[in-house]
């Protein structure tokens, strides 16, 4: 069974080690000091001293760190077992839920998107294609026949369940996906069971009966089975990410370059954890250990590239990127002088387009406020052209009349308003709304004036070169 989604980020530990969780001796830590209020994001102690916000989460990770260490490990022999535990605790919830005929119309529809997934391979998609079609001829065969009587319903019910653990073998289904469904299911029936309800039998019931081949006493039944099986496969799970959180701080520690902080690294290596811990199989002969960091590593590496960038990349754009920064590693090395786009293009297999697209991509932001000089009297916005701004074209000449020359080129309704503008000829500096009152014109033809004759001056430069020197401004 796989998993594809993350969970909680602390997993509380066994009942069986005697210890508390993690996540309550976080919230132990800050309630076993007696503190005050004293001032905006500060608490003073029993003490008497002085504790800021950060000092006290600081604190609460340490309490944590030290908690988990109190957690005996687990030999190959107890994770042998308790992966045992994990797998059939789920597979065998999986399992109580395919009778329902509601979890084989979700069943059915999970299984039309994964073939409709582009980059499905063409033997996965016919092996789909024909586990779909068996499971719905058999899912609509069990509710034309369920409307005669309630006798065969155990039958049926046997029927559809063979025919969607068939499906169910192609498809794939994740533990966390298996918890969705039954979550999916509870949030649908929390209104169909009130207590103390004799209600008789009606159309709409009969109807619920026919689309979900049971009643809804019998509905009420698989429920709380189901509940049941989650809660001792969840537990079991639970278990094993509680042997094993120190894993997670110990792979936390060599990540290198990492923009979150310690904790927020440990955070999203505990959830990269219960995925390994639901995906484990015990059967293959690896440690747990060896199989869980590949997970954590790529649940911290994931939250990283999302989080440590002004601008955001696609995850696999940061793939590419590291990939490619280790080709130019290798190829440095071994020349000992910067490689090429041929070169680099080459090893990783990339074109030389996307080498120098993923090149400028790996360059950082600049604040257009970062303050310049030897004293930070400037901004670098500050140095930034305005491409709306005529200075280009006549710089500080235009009181020897090197502009004139350009404004030929312009009608009169366009001079008039670059004038205004621009402040041209002794015209006040205006805005566009102060021009459009200053020339009775409305709004959006100023401004439509203001654009075609910028476009008529950058196309007028050219012919003016020379003696002007302003052609560089196009």
């Amino acid at each position: 069974m796989k998993n594809t989604q993350n969970q909680p980020a602390e997993a509380p530990y066994s009942k069986t080690t005697g210890t508390t969780s993690p996540a309550k001796a976080l919230k132990a830590s800050t309630r076993a000091k007696t503190t005050t209020k004293k001032g905006r994001g500060k608490h003073v102690d029993s003490d008497g001293v002085a504790e800021t916000e950060e000092s006290t989460q600081a604190g609460a990770f340490q309490v944590y760190l030290n908690q988990i260490g109190t957690t005996p490990l687990l030999s190959r022999e107890q994770e042998v077992a308790l992966g045992s535990r994990i797998r059939a605790g789920f597979d065998a919830l999986l399992q109580h839920l395919l009778p329902s005929g509601r979890v084989g119309d979700i069943l059915l529809e999970q299984t039309r998107a994964e073939m409709t997934r582009a980059n499905c391979e063409p033997e996965r998609r016919s092996a789909l294609a024909g586990a779909l079609t068996r499971a719905t001829a058999v899912l609509q065969n069990a509710r034309e026949r369920s409307v005669s009587g309630p006798a065969e319903t155990a039958d049926l019910n046997a029927e559809v369940a063979a025919a969607f653990g068939d499906l169910v073998a192609v498809l794939e289904i994740w533990p966390d996906q298996c918890l969705e469904l039954l979550a999916q299911l509870e949030s649908e029936f929390s209104d169909l069971f009130p207590k103390g309800s004799t209600t008789p039998e009606t159309a709409p019931q009969k109807e619920f009966a026919r689309r979900n081949l049971m009643d809804r006493a019998t509905c009420g039944v698989l429920l709380a089975g189901a509940s049941r099986l989650r809660a001792a496969a969840v537990a079991a799970r639970n278990e094993m990410v509680a042997a094993n959180l120190r894993l997670v701080v110990a792979t936390a520690k060599k990540m290198k370059h990492a923009h979150l902080s310690f904790e927020d690294l440990v955070q999203e290596g505990n959830r990269g954890l219960v995925t390994a811990a639901e995906r484990f199989d015990e059967r293959l002969g690896n440690r747990f250990s060896t199989f869980a960091t590949r997970l954590i590593k790529s649940a911290m590496r994931r939250e990283n590239d999302n989080q440590g960038r002004t601008i955001r990349l696609p995850v696999h754009r940061c793939d590419a990127l590291r990939k490619l920064d280790g080709a130019r590693a290798q190829i440095e090395s071994e020349i000992h002088k910067a490689a090429s786009v041929e070169q680099l293009s080459e090893e990783t297999g990339f074109s030389c387009s996307e080498v120098r697209e993923l090149t400028e991509l790996k360059q950082g932001t600049v604040s257009l406020d970062q303050e310049t000089g030897d004293e930070g009297e400037q901004k670098f916005g500050d140095f930034l052209p305005d491409p709306a701004s005529l200075t280009p074209f006549y710089g500080a000449s235009e009181a020897a009349g090197s502009l004139d020359p350009y404004l030929e080129h312009l009608g009169e309704a366009q001079r008039s308003v670059v004038a205004c503008v621009y402040g041209i000829g002794g015209c006040p500096l205006l805005s566009m709304k102060e021009t459009a009152e200053w020339l009775g014109l409305e709004h959006a033809e100023v401004r439509r004036l203001h654009q075609s004759a910028l476009g008529a001056l950058r196309n007028a430069i050219p012919s003016h070169t020379g003696s002007h020197g302003y052609a560089w401004a196009a």
